[in-house]
């Protein structure tokens, strides 16, 4: 959904780039004998509230995903851990002095470290961690620490180390029993639990076909077969469905670092001609898992600012923006190009060939590819009459309605064209600051913008203002309630 949403966008900038590709000719003409355009007002329009609701944790899979946002260790839980215990050494004046004696030895007492010592627990599993399976006081220094982080302390020994003799090998309890209650270095990480509903996780998976026995498919050539579009790394949100329910369900119980393997059904109308219906075999590997923010106003708030005052104001805002694009998505689509005005044409068709050579030189990659695989076109050509016809689709609108943009509709458009610069410039560097990414868009919009393309764009906001005042709204109802409402991916609503 991700990609779709990024596509959808690269696509808008694309049609806005091109808005100076025909200078003073803006359709400012009678278009009817060009386009014809839809009848929509009062269109009902469906809103699907799973849409809806993908949104919400699509964002917050974004929000939660950062590397101080790693999963910290929650009492209850049953994780795996290492930890190294060593004999504290002292300096002549009494004080501590290191783990290390005079000669640079370390004395260790217990470790899960192979590298440590022969005698290891590889890691320890500790269940329901806080109640006291190991140990109470060793246990507490798991607790909220995060995912893969080490820690050393100077710690005192508990005096009572019995609850840890049915975890050691004898040799290793004779070994640390006589340091009970004595000071010691301790080094401990937190390195895994299973992978649970409600988790954030962080995946690198292949997915493979299978045979008729239901094993992943041997080609030809003796390689296993992967299917297109199964491969890659993404952040999962377990229990949410952004993606597929079997292959959420199917990294429950993963470990982090740990590769494993599950199979998994496409819905029978998952789009993909030879996946539709289809059981195909995913490997993964968890790499990390991540603490999901909540769902609730304070988030609301410090994601989209301060303009709602509820969740359900927000929802209805999410409702709102989802009906408009569809009945945008009908206007454009059901929109009929009679023909293609000959100047707009060939200055559009000149434009694209200025833009390949910048194309290549900051994206790597030939412009048509790019056409092609991010965006769906063809060729240029199909790129060139889906511009114009939304270009005329807009104009026509406009004409029809006796839309023209006064002063003030100019002055906004203005405003936006450098906003939407302006975030083009933060989201490219880190370094740069709001002051100059401001300073660049507003020079970028008033020296290589003209006339036209600010007007263009009041052209578009007007249009788009009125659309969203000519539909009936439908909604239609969630099948699943999310984790982030509480929900549970194996509990879904019924339809």
């Amino acid at each position: 959904m991700k990609k779709r949403i990024i596509c959808l966008a690269l696509m808008l900038i694309m049609v806005l780039s091109l808005a100076s590709c025909v200078i003073d000719q803006k359709y400012d003409y009678d278009l009817t004998k060009y386009v014809t355009i839809p009848e929509v007002a009062g269109k009902e329009i469906e809103v699907k509230l799973d849409y809806v609701q993908s949104t919400i944790d699509s964002d917050i899979i974004s929000t939660s995903a950062v590397s101080t946002n790693r999963y910290t260790a929650q009492a209850g839980d049953n994780v795996k851990v290492s930890i190294v215990i060593k004999e504290l050494f002292w300096s002549a004046d009494g004080k501590i002095d290191s783990s290390k004696d005079a000669n640079g030895n370390e004395n260790i007492l217990f470790s899960t470290d192979n590298s440590a010592t022969t005698d290891v627990v590889e890691t320890i599993v500790i269940n329901n961690l806080g109640a006291g399976s190991f140990h109470p006081e060793i246990e507490n220094k798991f607790l909220k620490k995060k995912l893969g982080q080490e820690h050393t302390d100077t710690y005192k020994l508990p005096a009572d180390l019995t609850p840890l003799q049915s975890m050691l090998t004898a040799e290793q309890y004779a070994k640390i029993a006589p340091y009970a209650g004595k000071d010691c270095y301790i080094t401990y990480k937190f390195i895994s639990r299973p992978v649970r509903e409600g988790d954030i996780v962080n995946v690198t998976y292949t997915g493979y076909h299978t045979d008729d026995a239901g094993n992943i498919k041997i080609g030809d050539d003796g390689k296993e077969v992967t299917f297109s579009g199964g491969s890659g790394t993404s952040n999962v949100y377990i229990g949410s469905r952004t993606f597929i329910e079997d292959f959420e369900k199917g990294l429950i119980g993963f470990e982090v670092g740990k590769e494993g393997q599950f199979k998994a059904t496409f819905p029978s109308d998952y789009g993909v001609d030879d996946l539709n219906g289809k059981t195909v075999i995913f490997k993964a590997t968890v790499k990390e898992i991540y603490t999901p923010v909540k769902y609730n106003l304070e988030y609301i708030k410090s994601t989209y600012g301060d303009k709602y005052e509820s969740i359900e104001a927000f929802e209805t805002e999410l409702k709102k923006s989802y009906a408009s694009q569809q009945l945008l998505n009908f206007f454009l689509e059901n929109t009929i190009a009679l023909d293609y005005p000959k100047a707009e044409k060939k200055l559009i068709t000149n434009q694209l060939k200025e833009m390949e050579l910048d194309f290549a030189t900051q994206y790597g990659m030939e412009f048509d590819t790019y056409l092609k695989t991010y965006l769906g076109f063809s060729s240029r050509e199909d790129y060139i009459k889906y511009t114009m016809k939304a270009e005329m689709a807009y104009y026509a609108y406009a004409q029809k309605h006796g839309m023209e943009p006064t002063e003030a509709d100019i002055a906004t458009a203005r405003a936006a064209l450098i906003a939407s610069y302006k975030d083009q410039y933060l989201s490219s560097s880190s370094k740069i600051t709001e002051a100059q990414a401001l300073e660049l868009a507003t020079s970028f919009v008033d020296e290589q913008l003209t006339e036209s393309d600010i007007y263009q764009e009041a052209i578009y906001t007007l249009v788009g203002d009125h659309l969203q005042t000519q539909y009936v709204m439908k909604e239609i109802p969630a099948t699943y309630t999310s984790v982030t409402k509480g929900g549970s991916l194996f509990d879904p609503k019924a339809e």
